[in-house]
């Protein structure tokens, strides 16, 4: 995730139902920091995605201002179509960690990557 900007951790935020140990996940999307910002949040002049939520590829990019991207603003590095890596296990995680407590039906979660997953 790094290739889409160096100075921030870029995250994924996968959302998630949860009823009766059934987990939905829907509109997950990837924060994307921009120039000298070490944050990934539109607050600070981040765009966010939305990702196709079967397969990780991104679909839309915006920021907060409701400007539309195709490509990174201040690099160029295309977006739409850029495929989320470990795509299959972020899914399982969030859906193992929506499980952990089936009282909460709603979870909004931030999921950050490493070099090996």
């Amino acid at each position: 995730m790094a290739v889409l900007h160096k100075e921030s951790v870029n995250t994924l935020r996968i959302h998630t139902i949860c009823f009766d140990g059934d987990v939905t996940v829907f509109h997950p999307y990837i924060r994307i920091g921009r120039g000298k910002s070490v944050v990934d949040n539109a607050g600070s002049g981040g765009v966010f995605t939305s990702c196709n939520p079967e397969t990780g590829e991104v679909l839309t990019v915006v920021d907060e201002y409701g400007n539309i991207y195709t490509n990174r603003p201040d690099t160029g590095f295309p977006l739409i179509g850029f495929m989320v890596p470990y795509w299959k296990e972020a899914n399982e995680t969030a859906k193992k960690l929506a499980l952990h407590n089936t009282d909460i039906h709603y979870a909004s979660l931030d999921l950050a990557f490493t070099e090996n997953g």
